[in-house]
């Protein structure tokens, strides 16, 4: 019962952090994009 609501509680919070974190480095790889662009603009 106790492992059952530790998984119920960690599950979400493992997925939303990788979420956090795949969006962090997409953006980053956006941004580094859209600046490198620029310079050769």
């Amino acid at each position: 019962m106790i492992m059952n609501e530790i998984s119920f509680h960690a599950v979400p919070t493992l997925i939303l952090s990788y979420i956090h974190f795949f969006a962090g480095s997409l953006r980053n790889k956006i941004q580094s994009h859209t600046y490198t662009r620029l310079k050769v603009l």
